[in-house]
C-alpha cells in the first residue's frame, strides 16, 4: 500500500480520524461514510457490485500495466490502493445490514468496519488522502503516455481549464501542445491530458477553431 494511503487506513483502523458514532438523520449520513471489509482480492470487486445496485461506494484505485507470459503482450489491469477497505454513503447503511441478514448475501462477502463496538461514519475528509493519492497515480500515468494528436487536428478538450472547449492543434512538439480555440485565443496544454479521445474527426481542419 502506497505511504499516504497506508497512513489515512492506520488512523482509520486506530480510531484516531474523526469518526461519529452517534446515530445521525439522513441529511448528514447522505454526507458521511461508512466502511466495509472484504478480502483483499474481493475489494474492487465488492465496490463495483454495489454501484452496480444504485449504492454509492468507492475505493481508491490505481492502473498497472502487465505482460502477459508467453506473448508478452501489454494488457492493463485495475489494482486497490487500499485492498480490503471500501468506502459507501451511511445513508445506505440500514440496507446493507439487512442485506447481511439474509441467508444469502446478494454481495461479495463483506463487514462493516466497527470501532468500540458501534459501526463508526467518517466525513469527506478522512479519505481527502485516499484521493489525492488516486488522482496523483492517475496523473503519473497520463504523463508516461505520449501523446496522440497532431498539428492540423481538431480536437475537444476534455479536461483541464478549457474543458469543453475546441480548437485546431497548431504545434505539437515537446511537453506542449499549442491549440488555435478561435479569434484570437491560443492557448497552451499540457500534451499528457490530450488523447486519441479528444480528437474530433468530423470537423475538418480550416485553420481556425470553430
Amino acid at each position: 500500500m502506497i505511504d499516504a494511503a497506508s497512513t489515512t487506513i492506520r488512523n482509520i483502523e486506530s480510531g484516531t480520524t474523526g469518526m461519529k458514532t452517534i446515530e445521525q438523520g439522513n441529511g448528514q449520513a447522505a454526507r458521511r461514510w461508512c466502511i466495509l471489509r472484504t478480502a483483499g482480492a474481493r475489494t474492487l470487486l465488492l465496490q463495483e457490485a454495489l454501484a452496480s445496485a444504485g449504492i454509492e461506494a468507492w475505493t481508491p484505485r490505481l492502473v498497472v500495466t502487465r505482460r502477459r507470459a508467453r506473448t508478452r503482450v501489454p494488457y492493463e489491469v485495475a489494482q486497490p490502493i487500499a485492498p480490503t477497505f471500501v468506502f459507501v454513503r451511511a445513508v445506505h447503511k440500514p440496507e446493507l445490514i439487512r442485506a447481511l441478514s439474509l441467508g444469502v448475501n446478494p454481495y461479495p462477502a463483506f463487514s462493516f468496519f466497527r470501532h468500540e463496538g458501534r459501526i463508526p461514519e467518517i466525513a469527506d475528509g478522512e479519505i481527502a488522502g485516499l484521493r489525492v493519492e488516486e488522482e496523483r497515480h492517475r496523473i503519473v500515468r497520463l504523463k508516461k503516455q505520449p501523446h496522440s494528436v497532431k498539428r492540423g487536428q481538431h480536437i475537444r478538450l476534455q479536461q483541464g481549464p478549457y474543458s469543453g472547449l475546441s480548437g485546431v492543434v497548431t504545434d505539437e512538439r515537446g511537453r506542449f501542445v499549442a491549440i488555435d480555440l478561435g479569434g484570437s485565443m491560443r492557448v497552451r496544454v499540457a500534451s499528457w491530458l490530450l488523447n486519441s479521445n479528444d480528437v474530433d474527426d468530423a470537423q475538418p481542419f480550416t485553420g481556425a477553431a470553430a
